[in-house]
């Protein structure tokens, strides 16, 4: 399983370290750093890319190599690669922003855990999961103390990561920690809390407790819905996950409808001739064969073969 989510880049602009910078060129600097983070969070990540290494250039010149904002400039870079897919240069840039943050320990706490997300999830993306669990680790360890959102997010990705490599015994209780320190009452904290509710049913359902599973699949549902839009890909994915659990149990009535939804979702969002779209379609023909709707279940199984069209 991947990351909850690709991580949001903030403006942590360091101001002592402007110091040294005349007034045009800290504001040219200012203004390539949030040209910079607007374009990344547009998803325009080749233009983020571009700004930050001019605003690199301007910050290595006039304030020298390993100052603070130079670190802040490469995280900015990383996170752009990220986007691009280049998962090798993210690793670059994020490992120069670390090295430099940890010159500035005591300033720029922020800052080093920002960038050890960033290298955790390029490792992540690339399979490298030792690294990314290593610096999982070192996460967890920076956020003990505030036991808050950022430690909630570190420990689901740490499970996940379990997950991904089939470490389900120590995927439950991290993903348990992260739940217990999330408040389904706190608007920004439901996403996330959602995530790590689906992520934990998925490890019991996998491991055979398919009662919990079930539990845990429908309050990630309930949860989801109170902030998500009706065509939310990640709404898809719980209402799959409890349509496969119930058909499995043999609950075909309640898997049809759950299906259903998660159908109506995905040729929404991917389109009608989506591999996926079409593995949905397949799943649900299953099950109306299981509920003897023959007529329905064709249906399905001809728009496949029609490349999603109804006729």
């Amino acid at each position: 399983m991947k990351t909850i989510s690709r991580w949001i880049i903030a403006a942590l602009f360091c101001a002592v370290a402007c110091n040294g910078l005349l007034h045009a060129q800290e504001g040219e600097l200012n203004k390539l750093m949030n040209g910079s983070l607007a374009a990344y969070n547009a998803n325009d990540f080749r233009k983020g890319l571009d700004l930050a290494k001019k605003a690199l250039v301007i910050a290595e010149k006039d304030l020298g190599a390993g100052n603070a904002v130079s670190g802040n400039i490469q995280s900015i870079m990383g996170a752009c690669y990220l986007g691009l897919k280049d998962y090798h240069a993210a690793e670059g840039s994020f490992t120069q922003a670390i090295a430099i943050a940890e010159k500035h320990a005591d300033s720029n706490t922020a800052e080093l855990a920002q960038s050890l997300n960033g290298l955790a999830e390029a490792h992540m993306e690339q399979k490298h999961y030792t690294e990314a669990e290593g610096l999982y680790k070192r996460l967890i360890e920076l956020h003990e103390k505030e036991k808050g959102f950022e430690l909630a997010y570190t420990l689901t990705n740490l499970g996940n990561l379990y997950m991904s490599t089939n470490r389900l015994a120590d995927a439950e209780p991290i993903l348990r920690r992260a739940m217990t320190l999330l408040d389904e009452k706190d608007s920004t904290q439901r996403r996330l809390l959602a995530a790590t509710v689906n992520s934990l049913a998925y490890a019991a359902y996998q491991r055979g407790q398919k009662d919990t599973a079930e539990a845990l699949f429908g309050r990630a549902l309930e949860i989801s819905r109170t902030f998500m839009k009706p065509d939310d890909p990640s709404l898809a994915t719980t209402l799959n996950n409890l349509a496969g659990l119930y058909a499995d149990r043999g609950a075909y009535d309640k898997a049809a409808p759950a299906m259903e939804e998660t159908l109506r979702i995905m040729e929404k969002t991917l389109g009608s001739d989506n591999a996926d779209v079409r593995r949905v379609r397949s799943n649900l023909a299953a099950i109306y064969d299981h509920l003897g709707r023959s007529a329905d279940a064709d249906a399905m199984r001809k728009r496949n073969t029609n490349g999603g069209r109804s006729k």
